[in-house]
């Protein structure tokens, strides 16, 4: 026969009812018969006669009070910040409360989201899977500011019946977001003003980074486009990611995800207080907002101009003295040989240069 299994609970209230019984036996042997302390048989005792037989129940082991429990004033601190920032994260919180006052005592990053939670200001993300193809070419290590821009254009949406499509510039070593500019097209001739802007004002990068689409590149000649011409000839080396493959421009992908989430839903009525919007998701994502990657310091305190200027000619591609060198034609052709070769057409009016062994090769 098996034995039979009781609780603490039972334990207690069968030695309740042989002390409370008629024939009252001393503690010490009550005690003795269930293999507990006196102390402790008393503790029981003095709990049965203030709350009965749910005297006998386990309590909470819960202090009453904690010192370390975060104060009503820190917790209003925490989801005022948050509605202010509604897509910061617990650790972006705690670093953005910091950097406006370093004595301030706050709690974990864990605790921060537990408020968060306790709040209805947490929302459930779908989980999102990560490419992993492998790249079609080893792109040069980043080791400082302009080392290398990174250059895409985010979607679309529609303002005022007309499709924008947001241009967005970032340093890849800072993350600092250069250029932010609502365009009613995709097309080259929109994104070069952004471009020369943003070079007068900051200089010139080492490189380059885009996906292959226009205006970026071409299916033409070496990937040609008029863009890609333009860029090298101010010496800007150009960096195509795989197509299909946007991971390769992974850390400016990231950012388009906040941008969507803070100044695209939902878009402005007018063009005019969207291009408002971006520009003040710009100064906050450069100057307040806190990055993992850069050990929750801002892109504005890693960032620097590079020394690198802006040419105010722009200047014709130079090559060996030992190349033959043509300009290339309105039709995209140059003379060669008693005849004509045709290179491209987004070459027209630029050098293009052949080997004296009759090679040719246009200005990459």
């Amino acid at each position: 026969m098996p034995w039979k299994e009781t609780s603490p609970v039972e334990e207690r209230a069968a030695l309740m009812e042989l002390w409370s019984g008629g024939h009252r036996p001393p503690v010490v042997e009550l005690a003795g018969l269930y293999g507990i302390s006196e102390k402790t048989a008393y503790k029981w005792i003095a709990r049965f006669k203030e709350g009965g037989w749910a005297g006998l129940q386990d309590r909470s082991r819960r202090p009453h009070s904690s010192p370390l429990a975060t104060s009503a004033e820190v917790r209003d601190l925490v989801v005022e910040f948050r509605k202010k920032h509604k897509t910061w994260g617990p650790r972006k919180i705690i670093a953005g409360l910091l950097r406006g006052n370093r004595r301030l005592r706050l709690p974990s990053a864990s605790t921060v989201g537990a408020i968060l939670a306790a709040e209805g200001l947490v929302q459930k993300r779908k989980l999102r899977s990560r490419g992993g193809g492998p790249r079609t070419q080893p792109f040069a290590e980043v080791r400082a500011p302009n080392d290398l821009w990174c250059i895409d254009h985010k979607g679309e949406f529609t303002v005022e019946r007309r499709t924008c499509y947001p241009l967005t510039l970032t340093d890849a070593y800072s993350r600092y977001l250069l250029a932010c500019k609502g365009c009613p097209s995709t097309a080259g001739a929109y994104v070069r003003p952004v471009l020369e802007h943003t070079f007068r004002e900051r200089g010139l990068p080492l490189r380059m980074r885009s996906d292959n689409g226009p205006p970026f590149g071409s299916t033409g000649i070496g990937g040609l486009s008029s863009l890609s011409v333009y860029l090298t000839r101010l010496g800007i080396q150009q960096e195509f990611i795989t197509p299909g493959q946007p991971q390769e421009n992974g850390s400016h992908e990231r950012m388009h995800r906040t941008l969507k989430r803070e100044a695209v839903r939902p878009a402005e009525s007018t063009w005019a207080e969207q291009q408002r919007r971006f520009d003040h998701f710009r100064r906050e994502y450069n100057c307040e907002r806190p990055h993992e990657a850069l050990l929750m310091k801002t892109p504005s305190d890693v960032y620097a101009a590079t020394t690198r200027s802006f040419p105010a000619v722009l200047p014709d591609i130079s090559y060996p003295t030992s190349f033959l060198v043509r300009r290339v034609k309105l039709g995209g052709e140059i003379q060669w040989r008693g005849g004509f070769a045709f290179i491209a057409e987004v070459l027209r009016g630029e050098k293009c240069f052949g080997r004296r062994a009759g090679s040719l090769s246009p200005a990459q």
